[in-house]
């Protein structure tokens, strides 16, 4: 079951990985790929649809490998794992996997994106952010250390 959640969520990120990981990577062209948040928040939001067909993939793939579905016990107190009862296997899965996975990577890309966002708006001029947090953030790889420096060279 994990592998077909994960398998359908990180095949929309796969465009978005690829262009990070190239060679000659530009965040601004990768930013381009950031609709995935967008794919992923449409899956949340037709969850019900869609997780049925997840749910009987995963039972067919396991049965095809000799494997049946269950669910795990559910014990009273569960301090380090979700212990959401539920009333059948499909809706265990669907609320302890497919949406905790789900949630958490969304919430990973806007953690990740929007702030980089907000500064490559603002140094191409869309936006009214200061030079300076943008500096603050990108120091460790500017080659100029000085701040007057890099607002010359952004004037010019």
């Amino acid at each position: 079951m994990c592998l077909v959640i994960l398998q359908k969520a990180m095949s929309y990120s796969l465009s978005l990985s690829k262009q990070l990981q190239a060679i000659n990577t530009d965040i601004i062209t990768a930013f381009s790929h950031l609709d995935v948040i967008n794919a992923l928040q449409l899956l949340r939001h037709k969850v019900d649809e869609k997780y049925l067909y997840l749910y009987e993939e995963a039972k067919v793939l396991l049965e095809v490998n000799g494997g049946i579905l269950l669910m795990p016990r559910i014990v009273g107190r569960q301090l380090n794992q979700s212990n959401i009862l539920a009333s059948d296997i499909s809706t265990y899965y669907k609320i302890n996997l497919f949406l905790r996975f789900l949630d958490h990577t969304i919430q990973q890309l806007i953690e990740r994106f929007t702030k980089h966002r907000k500064v490559i708006s603002a140094l191409s001029g869309t936006a009214g952010c200061e030079i300076e947090e943008a500096f603050r953030m990108y120091s460790v790889v500017l080659p100029e250390k000085s701040i007057s420096v890099v607002k010359a060279k952004l004037e010019v």
